[in-house]
């Protein structure tokens, strides 16, 4: 660029677009020189006459420099118009004025004047002279460097677009090699999951393998133990089953809860069952090892079925208060319900459902089972022992629920079972020696062919039948009483000191020598003896008093074992006592020994009814005297009638066994009866 002081000259710029031109002086500067207004305007006019005036027009052909720098070679290059715009020479003296160019977005200024008043105008050559240069020479000048640096561009965009391409392909290989590398890391992953699973296969395999091995050790091991039990009947089996005693309390002279404890322990008894929840009992047999059934009583039944509370209340109290020092193992729910003169039985089994609850909530109920001891009584059928079967009014409202809550919690039936009683009903027709577990041939039930040689295994048995009618083939029994007099009233046959000891002793051996019953020849027993003392507050029969073992002294009554070291060293040699000997000594009973037979009450109409078409019918007995009319005819009812009936049978059979049975329906006695006006006669 030509400079001068006071000179203007004309610069070229390829980018940008002359909007206008016009003359902005001070105010003070045209009144000072009006004179050169005039000329500079004319200047001007000459100055921009040089240019093409399509320049001036085609405003759209000017590219900007910007645009010209990135697009490296451009075709558009010759089309490149250049406007022109003047400037002082001196720019601290410079004052122009700013236009906007609304096409290419960009500002422009055009110097329109000086401000040194004192500066001369060119000539018109000079000026000529001047602007010719510096339109054509520049122009050239600049399209030369342009075309000289175009190389340099060229090379510079060529290493940027190497570079670009660089990123580009680096930014693709770092994906491709996270890429590779999350699928390795997974494959490692799966790997090892694999891995993982293999090592757990095999260990599942080793453990069924193991498993296998040892579940045949162990069947291997059961048979030769088997094996050797068979061939040595007489060795003793530990785990065969379990002996208790039920420890009453209906007296005014037993020995303190403390005495009666180590009295257990010295007799090697581990189960004891009481009657209620005595505090002084259950902080005796803390820490005894001993375990023990309690008992919600009767009268209690009321309040654990309608009242949520009092059950969660007594098992708080009686229960948890005490476990597990105190070995409670079962709740006995009531005693003989069925036969309960107070008809609680509807009661029984909400009662159970809520002492259940209350163990659960105090997370008891694995460790203490609940259930309910049934009498033998609860029995429509008990022989022979195949057609067992529960009476039929107490099935429906109360023993299935019963059984069925017995199922869900994993417990067990409470039975008592008492073959003195049936004994005594029936001596007739039931020998003593099979009551008492001695040596006899035996019964074989024409139901189920098995071979009966004890009346014990046969009244359990008639319970499983009862219990397999309703399906209930799962359910386990406890006999929770069971044992013999040692004392009796006249008409209590059998009850003496001698075959007490004779059906106590001889039924440990049975239950910790023996397995199940013909029936169940798997299911263990546990047995609870009754009972621990006489107690001499009990109402009913003297042999209500004389069930006991000991004494109040705690003296034995008679001796029994009742641990297999103890069995080891039992023989049981005393013979068996047909009769009350007590009865004996008093000089009563049937001088001449003659029984007679008659009609059992409870039996039913049903039976009783069957029992006399049997006998007046095909049975042969003579029913002439209890036609209507005849002398025996009154009094008019069956079972006056049967026991005549019955009796004319039994007499003219020979008063042999089994002759005074009639499905249960009638029994021996040794008493003349008499019924109204006339007696039960005899054949001799």
């Amino acid at each position: 660029m030509e400079s001068s002081r006071n000179g203007r000259c004309i610069f070229p710029l390829s980018s940008l677009q002359i909007g206008g031109l016009k003359e902005n002086r001070e105010p003070g500067d045209v009144q000072a020189k009006p004179e050169s207004n005039a000329g500079n305007s004319e200047e001007v006019k000459r100055w921009f006459s040089l240019l093409d005036a399509a320049a001036l027009s085609r405003k759209s052909a000017l590219f900007p420099v910007k645009k010209l720098k990135i697009s490296l070679i451009s075709s558009n290059l010759n089309k490149t118009l250049y406007g022109f715009i003047v400037f002082e020479v001196a720019w601290r003296d410079v004052r122009g004025e700013e236009f906007y160019d609304a096409e290419v977005n960009f500002s422009t200024t055009s110097v329109l004047y000086s401000n040194d008043d004192t500066a001369d105008d060119f000539s018109s050559d000079v000026k000529y002279s001047v602007c010719t240069r510096t339109c054509f020479l520049y122009p050239l000048f600049s399209i030369l460097w342009e075309i000289l640096c175009a190389p340099i561009r060229v090379v510079m965009g060529c290493s940027s677009l190497i570079a670009s391409a660089s990123a580009f392909m680096y930014d693709v290989i770092l994906d491709l090699w996270m890429f590779s590398s999350g699928i390795l890391r997974l494959t490692s992953e799966v790997e090892s999951t694999v891995a993982s699973a293999e090592v757990s296969i095999w260990r599942s395999l080793w453990n069924d393998i193991f498993s296998q091995i040892f579940r045949a050790l162990r069947s291997i091991l059961h048979g030769l133990v088997a094996f050797l039990m068979a061939c040595n009947r007489h060795r003793l089996r530990c785990d065969a089953g379990s002996v208790g005693v039920n420890y009453g309390r209906i007296a005014n002279n037993l020995p303190s809860a403390v005495k009666v404890v180590a009295l257990l322990q010295s007799q090697g008894l581990t189960r004891v069952k009481i009657y209620d929840t005595d505090p002084s009992v259950l902080r005796a047999l803390s820490g005894s090892g001993i375990k023990v059934t309690v008992n919600l009583p009767n009268e209690q039944l009321y309040n654990a079925a309608e009242r949520e509370w009092f059950a969660r209340d007594w098992v708080r109290r009686n229960v948890a208060a005490y476990h597990p020092r105190t070995r409670i193992e079962a709740i006995a729910v009531g005693n003989e319900v069925f036969v309960d003169p107070h008809n609680t039985s509807r009661f029984l089994v909400p009662a159970m459902e809520n002492i259940q609850e209350a163990l659960v909530k105090f997370n008891l109920h694995r460790d203490v089972k609940v259930s309910s001891p049934i009498a033998l009584s609860a029995l429509q059928n008990s022989y022979p022992a195949s057609a067992g079967s529960f009476r039929p009014e107490f099935v429906g409202p109360v023993l299935r629920p019963m059984l069925q809550f017995l199922r869900r919690t994993g417990s067990f039936l409470m039975v008592n079972c008492y073959p003195f009683f049936a004994y005594e009903s029936n001596s007739d027709v039931i020998p003593l020696d099979y009551a008492l577990f001695r040596e006899n041939p035996g019964v074989v039930d024409a139901g189920n062919g098995l071979r009966y040689s004890n009346l014990f295994d046969a009244q359990i048995d008639a319970v499983y039948a009862a219990l397999s009618a309703l399906k209930f083939d799962d359910i386990r029994l406890v006999v929770s009483e069971t044992g013999w007099p040692s004392k009796g009233d006249p008409t209590e046959l059998g009850a003496s000191v001698d075959n007490a000891a004779a059906y106590n002793g001889n039924l440990v051996r049975r239950v910790l020598t023996g397995g199940g019953t013909p029936l169940r020849p798997k299911e263990e027993l546990t047995v609870y003896l009754f009972a621990l003392f006489n107690e001499n507050k009990k109402f009913g029969p003297t042999s209500e008093r004389n069930f006991g073992l000991f004494y109040p002294e705690e003296t034995e009554v008679y001796r029994i074992p009742f641990t297999a070291e103890g069995l080891k060293t039992y023989r049981d040699i005393r013979p068996p006592v047909t009769g009350n000997h007590w009865v004996s000594k008093r000089g009563q009973g049937s001088a001449t020994g003659q029984t007679w037979c008659v009609a059992n009450a409870e039996a039913g109409k049903d039976r009783l009814q069957a029992g006399l078409d049997y006998a007046c019918g095909e049975g042969g007995a003579d029913c002439r005297s209890i036609q209507p009319g005849s002398t025996c005819y009154d009094p008019d009812t069956l079972e006056a009638h049967a026991s005549f009936a019955f009796n004319s049978y039994y007499q003219r059979k020979g008063r042999v066994g089994g002759t005074c049975y009639f499905g249960g329906a009638a029994y021996v006695v040794m008493q003349q009866p008499k019924f109204g006006k006339c007696e039960l006669p005899t054949e001799d």
